[in-house]
């Protein structure tokens, strides 16, 4: 738990830091008016993406709803009571995203009584606005795909198309920077007023109207709190109107069962390995938080290698990153040799994000008893988490690598050695997770995030992933320094041979502890 709050300070303070940088440019280069709607655009975007991707699941299809609506209380004050915490993690994020813009403009303007006021009532009511509507956009969008058969795979390819263009927005963002002298400062800040007056005057008015009242006009202030005091009383009504029906729809579609399918012979009995891996499958792909935070990396890693395949230019040294052009670094050659060296290791670290092994035990909650009844010895229950677990980082390895490949941005040979990469490193982090998971496994979580996001077992996989990484790689380094990259390549691969068969010993011990106790 400590590690975590730690982990999410230092983010907040590079964030803070990072948005600090890019308003104290935009003000010495006389782009100052551009951010007070550009603090309101950073406050408000990331809560409508993150509030539709919590709100299926805090809202609608709620395991114990049944509980919730039997108490004696109104529907409006149990719409609220979930929306409430949405708000308050919108809250914290306007706080680390708008505060650093507003001290960049302080030094720029003379700050009065009523921008400081302006200011802090916007940090209040920026994230209400996209907390209420984003809410309201999942529910009509959740009522749309409950119309077809396979309602919530729809709603979670929604919510990673969401996810991923943002992700892609960013690095379209972060590689259209200019070098870093002041010609290339001054250029960067009128593109960046420019992006902001955009989005402001055409996806997100309340910004413009922000902007406006801090230059003083009164119109756009009344406009400003008027509209985010009214659409959040008109969400709250709205929502509350149709609370029980949608979750009525979710509740009567859980339970049916496809009578083609069973005639095509899905449901035909299978060996029980067979069975167990398509159940962890399933939890895998049908878990909100797994999807989001297992599945992200493998998506970061395809749109990383379709990037470098199809829409970067042939030579990287054209390419800047934030202002840093990679022909400066020069240490192992051209940019493309470096994207050669550094690629097993990129595949490596998107392994790292979260195994799926080291949170599936805690996952079964209150059915662990059904699983402890299972006719199965526990190899065959593990093994069945474990490829689970690596099923997704083969094929993603595989299908960026072989892309690489193709294109010519690597050869065959590093191509072997980025797959080989992630599944040994993955490997390793997943029985590690495992054998932590079974161990001491937490069922009685009340929500899929606690084990997925914040179980010991996950941390524990990723930082001894994240240590062994750096281990090797100083040996690599070494051995690249001292006799060559021909011996160093061997070195690699000798070292992630052995970590497949360290965490084959590790899913062997896991194997001999009782499960489900």
């Amino acid at each position: 738990m400590v590690g975590a709050v730690v982990l999410m300070l230092v983010m907040s303070l590079a964030v803070m830091t990072y948005l600090f940088a890019f308003g104290f440019v935009m003000g010495r280069s006389g782009e100052v008016e551009a951010i007070p709607a550009a603090a309101v655009l950073v406050g408000a975007l990331p809560a409508l993406a993150i509030t539709m991707l919590k709100a299926n699941g805090a809202l609608f299809g709620l395991r114990d709803y049944d509980l919730i609506m039997s108490m004696p209380t109104s529907t409006h004050i149990v719409v609220l009571s979930r929306i409430v915490p949405l708000y308050l993690v919108e809250l914290a994020s306007a706080v680390v995203t708008m505060l650093p813009l507003y001290f960049a403009y302080a030094l720029s303007v003379p700050v009065t009584a009523g921008r400081l006021g302006l200011m802090l009532a916007s940090v209040l009511l920026v994230p209400l606005t996209p907390t209420c509507a984003a809410t309201v956009l999942s529910f009509l969008i959740s009522m749309l795909v409950s119309r077809f058969r396979r309602f919530r795979t729809l709603s979670l390819a929604l919510g990673a198309v969401l996810v991923a263009g943002g992700l892609y927005g960013y690095l379209w963002l972060s590689f259209s920077f200019g070098s870093p002298d002041s010609d290339g400062m001054a250029l960067l800040a009128h593109g960046l007023s420019g992006l902001v007056q955009v989005l402001s005057q055409r996806l997100w008015p309340l910004a413009a109207w922000f902007a406006g009242a801090m230059a003083g006009s009164l119109p756009a202030g009344c406009l400003f709190f008027g509209v985010s005091l009214v659409i959040p009383f008109a969400s709250l009504e709205f929502l509350a109107r149709h609370f029980m029906a949608l979750n009525s729809v979710f509740l009567a579609r859980g339970g049916r069962h496809n009578p083609k399918a069973i005639k095509r012979g899905w449901a035909r009995s299978s060996g029980p390995f067979r069975a167990l891996l398509a159940k962890e499958l399933g939890c895998l792909v049908g878990t909100p938080a797994c999807v989001f935070n297992i599945l992200a990396s493998d998506l970061m890693l395809l749109g990383a290698a379709l990037f470098l395949a199809f829409f970067a230019p042939r030579d990287l040294a054209t390419l800047s990153v934030n202002g840093v052009e990679l022909s400066q670094l020069s240490l192992f050659g051209t940019p493309n040799d470096l994207v050669r060296l550094v690629a097993p290791w990129s595949f490596a670290l998107f392994s790292l994000s979260v195994p799926f092994a080291a949170c599936s035990t805690s996952l079964e909650g209150r059915a662990a008893w059904v699983m402890s009844c299972a006719p199965q010895p526990v190899r065959i229950i593990l093994g069945a988490k474990m490829l689970a677990s690596m099923v997704h980082l083969v094929v993603t390895a595989m299908i960026s690598a072989v892309l690489l490949a193709l294109t010519g941005r690597i050869e065959p040979l590093v191509a072997f050695e980025c797959v080989l990469a992630m599944v040994s490193y993955g490997y390793l982090a997943a029985a590690i997770g495992l054998f932590v998971d079974v161990r001491s496994p937490n069922y009685a979580w009340s929500s899929p995030a606690e084990v997925v996001k914040r179980g010991a077992p996950v941390t524990a996989a990723i930082l001894s992933g994240m240590a062994v990484m750096a281990l090797s790689s100083l040996v690599v380094a070494s051995a690249l320094f001292a006799v060559g990259p021909d011996t160093s390549r061997l070195a690699y691969v000798g070292i992630e041979a052995l970590m497949i068969v360290v965490g084959t010993f590790i899913f062997s011990r896991a194997c001999r502890q009782p499960l489900y106790l």
